[in-house]
């Protein structure tokens, strides 16, 4: 699932969906160093859930080898290592993940590793017969009678061909938002977006940067909002560019109204920001919405 920010509430939201999403229970969740996993409010949310958290340790990316390997396999090789901003490219990316998700599930077949044999001067790995995702969690029978119909009656409802055709639209959406030329017209050619996915190579993965300790909750304001007269401009500033953080925000103002907004609002630009990106996040639909709309759209 993709999400528009780095945002504790917003990982809290997703693990909750996961959660009443998965046909098993979830007992653990692992994560790496960044601030949205490592903070609090999650460390409080699996607690009461009794859900065990745990983390890697720092710049040991094999700690998470599974993870990565199917980051690989599974993600980069739809939407590539390229970064992508704004609302469209999050909704068509998790529209796109929902039916990738439907096709791998139900009807691409995989192999599972069972363990390596030495044969003289050979190592040779052993493989189970290749299975569809599904079939294998029937195997462990401990999924309920009632769950297995639901999930029996999602697979007859289902067209790979159809799946697969909804995955290279969503694609072409990506594509429109991603290559734009130096005069700003928006290119539509799906082939080189597509021929760049096995090329392309991540830039640079983001330093986990020191959480403050939180300070005690305060219920009421001591001065008026200073961006209430403006907040209406920088909201489509954000839009535009939701990557923008507050150090940028706090100098758009300022060429507008110059003398205005100091580093005292720095504080105040923060905390109104993240309360906008959660109000976008909960705008974008996740949940049965989403999946609706996919089941919708195979059924046609």
């Amino acid at each position: 699932m993709v999400l528009p920010a780095r945002n504790a509430e917003l990982i809290i939201r997703t693990a909750d969906k996961v959660q009443k999403n998965l046909p098993f229970p979830l007992l653990g969740i692992d994560v790496d160093n960044g601030v949205e996993f490592i903070n609090e409010a999650l460390f409080e949310y699996c607690s009461a859930r009794c859900i065990a958290l745990t983390r890697s340790r720092p710049y040991r990316k094999n700690d998470q080898a599974w993870i990565e390997q199917k980051n690989g396999s599974v993600d980069r090789k739809l939407a590539g290592y390229g970064r992508i901003d704004g609302e469209p490219a999050v909704k068509a990316m998790n529209q796109m993940y929902m039916a990738n998700q439907l096709f791998i599930n139900f009807f691409q077949l995989s192999f599972k590793f069972l363990d390596t044999q030495r044969i003289g001067g050979k190592t040779v790995r052993r493989h189970d017969a290749p299975q569809i995702p599904y079939n294998r969690l029937i195997e462990l029978h401990t999924l309920r009678s009632e769950l297995q119909c639901h999930f029996d009656d999602i697979t007859h409802a289902l067209d790979p061909l159809k799946l697969l055709e909804t995955i290279r639209l969503y694609q072409h959406q990506l594509a429109q938002i991603a290559i734009v030329d130096p005069v700003g017209d928006k290119n539509s050619d799906l082939t080189a977006f597509l021929q760049g996915l096995s090329e392309a190579r991540q830039e640079g993965a983001m330093n986990p940067l020191h959480h403050p300790a939180p300070s005690k909750p305060r219920h009421w304001r001591t001065r008026a909002d200073p961006f209430a007269d403006v907040w209406n401009e920088i909201e489509c500033w954000l839009k535009d560019e939701p990557q923008l953080g507050s150090t940028e925000l706090l100098l758009k103002p300022g060429d507008a109204h110059p003398g205005q907004f100091t580093e005292g609002h720095r504080r105040t630009l923060q905390r109104r920001l993240q309360e906008w990106r959660v109000k976008v996040a909960r705008e974008l639909g996740y949940g049965t919405r989403a999946d609706g709309n996919i089941l919708a759209e195979v059924r046609k």
